[in-house]
């Protein structure tokens, strides 16, 4: 952690003189302008990619097409306001961070608690508990490199965590090459990861279990692999508690393809109101793992449930700690996960080797624990 000595993000716009410029609008954009506005701060101005320019407005601001930036006073600040996975795009941040001051700032998918100074310092004694549980040296330059560009906003740090996503999951799925996999996907969305799995493993003798809680999303992954008698589909989330102490439905917020999540955690809602037209609040069943029957032992078992992966873990710890599945578990949701999750891996099963990975994309999303035996 080379820079956790300097301003964070949030502290070092506010004491440069130079005006901010946005580039991107939608779900990001809103949560940076929340931020930026109770910390007295605005941008003097929209961006958006010339691909996406319509004419539109934003927050009153008449938006501008990216190919305008050269015709801006300098100096400004670029504060990018959009993620994305697509290599042109990440390129194209690489090449403006190249010529321009930008910065790209993280704030929470799930949850409110930012990762800013004073929560860096907060939780200080936590995360380097968490750093010490990691189990190599690349692990722990992940941790520090996340850390940097956390607190800073610096794109450099952030582009220079990235492992290939094949490597690390050929690595992982070779240490249990001669059982039958069975796999258990939280957050399956519409199946991406299931194809991903036959990637990696192309076998016929496999079972898999497929949780996922967006209506439209399901729809798509049933009539994906619906008619595949090995991959029981249900639609529900995950998540801890029992009959006597916990519904078994939860209120969700869904995102129409920005995310599904537990508002009670985040926006604070009520059923039936929105906060953003976009989004819309449905009840869904709600699963833990531990009372779940499977077929054939679990081997492997995926977590990217947008801020819910604690109480799912803590929703399947007999599961874990009688059958040590390989793991692969989204760290990057919530501001605490980086410091939570790893503990949590380790008191539910201490034999555990914890890798820290991030694979590339912009801000700092495909944050996962792997773990293996």
């Amino acid at each position: 952690m080379k820079k956790t000595s300097l301003p964070d993000i949030w502290q070092a716009l506010a004491a440069s003189p130079d005006s901010i410029w946005l580039y991107g609008t939608g779900d990001g954009a809103d949560k940076i302008l929340n931020v930026m506005n109770e910390r007295g701060l605005w941008p003097v101005g929209v961006f958006v990619s010339d691909d996406f320019y319509r004419g539109q407005m934003f927050h009153g601001f008449s938006v501008l097409p990216l190919s305008e930036i050269q015709k801006i006073p300098q100096p400004f600040t670029l504060v990018i306001s959009f993620g994305s996975h697509l290599p042109v795009l990440i390129e194209r941040i690489k090449d403006l961070a190249a010529r321009f001051p930008v910065v790209i700032p993280d704030v929470p998918v799930a949850g409110k608690e930012l990762f800013d100074r004073t929560f860096f310092e907060t939780h200080a004694r936590e995360l380097n508990e968490a750093k010490d549980l990691l189990s190599d040296d690349s692990s722990r330059e992940v941790f520090d490199q996340v850390i940097d560009y956390k607190l800073t906003g610096d794109p450099v740090p952030l582009f220079s965590s990235v492992s290939p996503k094949e490597d690390v999951l050929r690595e992982l799925f070779s240490h249990h090459p001669d059982e039958i996999p069975s796999y258990i996907d939280c957050g399956a969305y519409r199946g991406d990861t299931i194809e991903e799995f036959f990637r990696y493993f192309p076998r016929t003798d496999y079972q898999i279990t497929a949780l996922e809680p967006d209506p439209g999303s399901f729809k798509k992954l049933r009539a994906a692999f619906g008619a595949d008698p090995k991959i029981h589909l249900i639609r529900a989330a995950c998540g801890n508690g029992s009959e006597a102490d916990e519904p078994d439905e939860i209120l969700m917020v869904n995102g129409r393809g920005r995310g599904t999540h537990v508002p009670a955690l985040t926006e604070g809602v009520a059923e039936g109101s929105s906060p953003d037209r976009l989004y819309r609040n449905i009840r869904v069943p709600l699963v833990r793992l531990d009372d779940l029957d499977f077929p054939v032992p679990p081997t492997y078992l995926k977590m990217d449930i947008e801020g819910q992966e604690k109480e799912a873990l803590l929703g399947a710890s007999n599961l874990i700690r009688t059958y040590r599945p390989l793991l692969n578990i989204a760290c990057y949701h919530r501001s605490a996960d980086l410091f939570v999750l790893p503990k949590l891996i380790h008191d539910l099963y201490p034999g555990y080797r914890i890798c820290l990975r991030r694979h590339d994309c912009f801000p700092c999303w495909d944050l996962n624990l792997y773990c293996t035996i």
